[in-house]
């Protein structure tokens, strides 16, 4: 789809299909998450929640990462995690953004368990991911 269109997206939220509009955009080399190890181990794809994407998901939450992408039999999908889901903490470390994520999973010991803080709906729990070896 080319940058600047306009298209309609169908996502689920609350158990309940919704369609947004979403207009396409470059995406910027600073938009992407982590490692591309760290991705595979965990299994998740994040983005920056803005004011625009918590306005179309009904998040009243100003700061975290969203939950965009979960790969199937992955750590993430083992612990739950499911896109829509806000990142508001890594291993009990605040994440206002993606830099702050991206900051706390490289600090992180690849081959230990990362406890997440993850608010979905009005829900906030915690959730623990095994890395995969």
């Amino acid at each position: 789809t080319p940058v600047g269109e306009t298209v309609n997206v169908a996502l689920f939220r609350n158990g309940k299909k919704k369609n947004v509009s979403v207009t396409v955009a470059k995406l910027e080399e600073d938009e992407v998450t982590g490692e591309m190890g760290q991705e595979s181990l965990l299994g998740l794809t994040v983005q920056q929640l803005t004011p625009e994407l918590a306005q179309s998901l009904k998040i009243k939450d100003k700061e975290g990462v969203i939950v965009a992408n979960v790969e199937p039999g992955s750590a993430a999908e083992e612990a739950g995690l499911r896109p829509g889901d806000l990142i508001l903490e890594v291993n009990r470390q605040e994440v206002k953004n993606l830099e702050e994520y991206n900051n706390a999973l490289e600090s992180l010991d690849k081959k230990e368990s990362i406890l997440l803080l993850v608010k979905r709906d009005r829900h906030t729990r915690f959730v623990v991911l095994e890395p995969k070896q």
